[in-house]
Protein backbone atom coordinates (compact mmCIF):
# COMPACT_ATOMS: atom_id res chain seq x y z
CA UNK A 1 0.00 0.00 0.00
CA UNK A 2 1.49 3.21 -0.62
CA UNK A 3 1.76 6.24 1.76
CA UNK A 4 -0.32 9.20 1.23
CA UNK A 5 0.08 12.32 3.05
CA UNK A 6 -2.25 13.40 5.91
CA UNK A 7 -5.48 14.40 5.49
CA UNK A 8 -5.70 18.15 4.96
CA UNK A 9 -2.18 18.01 3.59
CA UNK A 10 -1.74 20.74 1.30
CA UNK A 11 0.49 19.49 -1.97
CA UNK A 12 2.01 21.90 -4.53
CA UNK A 13 1.76 19.67 -8.09
CA UNK A 14 5.09 20.19 -10.00
CA UNK A 15 6.45 18.06 -12.60
CA UNK A 16 8.94 17.15 -9.80
CA UNK A 17 6.90 16.41 -7.62
CA UNK A 18 5.93 12.50 -7.04
CA UNK A 19 2.60 12.52 -8.12
CA UNK A 20 4.12 14.12 -11.41
CA UNK A 21 6.49 11.27 -11.96
CA UNK A 22 3.71 8.81 -12.29
CA UNK A 23 0.76 9.25 -14.48
CA UNK A 24 -1.29 6.61 -12.39
CA UNK A 25 -0.21 7.95 -9.06
CA UNK A 26 -2.03 11.29 -10.45
CA UNK A 27 -4.97 9.33 -11.31
CA UNK A 28 -4.97 7.97 -8.42
CA UNK A 29 -4.58 11.29 -6.74
CA UNK A 30 -6.36 13.74 -8.78
CA UNK A 31 -9.05 11.51 -10.85
CA UNK A 32 -10.82 10.65 -8.07
CA UNK A 33 -14.05 11.87 -6.89
CA UNK A 34 -12.81 14.77 -5.34
CA UNK A 35 -11.30 16.71 -8.65
CA UNK A 36 -9.84 20.44 -9.19
CA UNK A 37 -8.59 22.06 -11.71
CA UNK A 38 -4.66 22.15 -10.80
CA UNK A 39 -4.83 18.15 -10.28
CA UNK A 40 -7.12 17.44 -13.55
CA UNK A 41 -4.57 19.49 -15.83
CA UNK A 42 -1.08 17.61 -14.22
CA UNK A 43 -3.22 14.59 -15.41
CA UNK A 44 -3.25 15.81 -19.19
CA UNK A 45 0.26 17.04 -19.01
CA UNK A 46 1.10 13.65 -18.24
CA UNK A 47 -1.37 11.82 -20.20
CA UNK A 48 0.24 13.52 -23.00
CA UNK A 49 3.80 12.17 -22.61
CA UNK A 50 2.59 9.08 -22.29
CA UNK A 51 1.99 6.40 -25.54
CA UNK A 52 -0.55 3.97 -24.55
CA UNK A 53 -4.47 3.47 -24.09
CA UNK A 54 -4.57 4.15 -20.87
CA UNK A 55 -2.96 7.19 -20.83
CA UNK A 56 -5.06 8.23 -24.00
CA UNK A 57 -8.32 7.25 -21.62
CA UNK A 58 -7.16 9.39 -18.48
CA UNK A 59 -6.51 12.47 -20.91
CA UNK A 60 -9.90 12.13 -21.80
CA UNK A 61 -11.57 11.56 -18.26
CA UNK A 62 -9.54 14.55 -17.59
CA UNK A 63 -10.59 16.77 -20.42
CA UNK A 64 -14.72 15.89 -19.61
CA UNK A 65 -13.84 16.53 -16.20
CA UNK A 66 -12.83 19.98 -17.05
CA UNK A 67 -15.32 20.47 -19.37
CA UNK A 68 -18.37 19.78 -16.49
CA UNK A 69 -17.65 23.14 -14.16
CA UNK A 70 -20.31 21.94 -11.47
CA UNK A 71 -20.45 18.94 -8.85
CA UNK A 72 -22.87 16.32 -9.76
CA UNK A 73 -23.32 12.64 -8.92
CA UNK A 74 -20.34 10.95 -8.08
CA UNK A 75 -18.04 13.78 -10.17
CA UNK A 76 -17.21 16.33 -7.54
CA UNK A 77 -15.32 19.46 -8.20
CA UNK A 78 -13.44 21.33 -5.27
CA UNK A 79 -13.61 24.33 -7.34
CA UNK A 80 -17.15 23.84 -8.54
CA UNK A 81 -18.92 22.73 -4.96
CA UNK A 82 -22.76 23.45 -6.43
CA UNK A 83 -24.64 21.66 -9.15
CA UNK A 84 -25.29 24.02 -12.45
CA UNK A 85 -29.05 22.86 -13.41
CA UNK A 86 -27.95 24.26 -17.31
CA UNK A 87 -25.61 21.40 -17.50
CA UNK A 88 -27.88 18.45 -16.31
CA UNK A 89 -28.08 17.42 -20.14
CA UNK A 90 -26.64 14.23 -21.37
CA UNK A 91 -23.73 14.94 -23.76
CA UNK A 92 -21.36 13.05 -26.02
CA UNK A 93 -17.67 13.05 -27.44
CA UNK A 94 -17.43 13.28 -31.39
CA UNK A 95 -14.22 12.08 -32.52
CA UNK A 96 -13.97 14.58 -35.59
CA UNK A 97 -11.21 13.08 -37.59
CA UNK A 98 -9.01 10.45 -37.76
CA UNK A 99 -5.60 12.59 -37.25
CA UNK A 100 -3.35 11.12 -35.31
CA UNK A 101 -4.06 13.82 -32.55
CA UNK A 102 -8.31 13.94 -33.15
CA UNK A 103 -9.78 16.99 -32.24
CA UNK A 104 -13.09 16.23 -30.05
CA UNK A 105 -16.03 18.87 -29.79
CA UNK A 106 -18.35 18.02 -26.69
CA UNK A 107 -22.08 17.90 -28.54
CA UNK A 108 -25.73 17.46 -27.38
CA UNK A 109 -26.80 13.88 -28.53
CA UNK A 110 -30.32 13.64 -29.05
CA UNK A 111 -29.72 9.34 -29.13
CA UNK A 112 -28.18 9.62 -25.90
CA UNK A 113 -30.61 12.20 -24.33
CA UNK A 114 -33.54 9.82 -25.32
CA UNK A 115 -32.16 6.92 -24.03
CA UNK A 116 -30.69 8.37 -20.52
CA UNK A 117 -33.81 9.08 -19.69
CA UNK A 118 -36.16 7.84 -17.44
CA UNK A 119 -39.62 6.79 -18.44
CA UNK A 120 -41.19 8.34 -15.73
Amino acid sequence: MRDRAPAGTTCELTAGSAPANSLQAAIDEYLAIERDEQGLRLVQSLATQQHSPAAELAGMVAQAALERTESRGAHARRDYATTDPDQGSRRAWVQQSAAPQPSVALTDHEYLAQRSTPAC
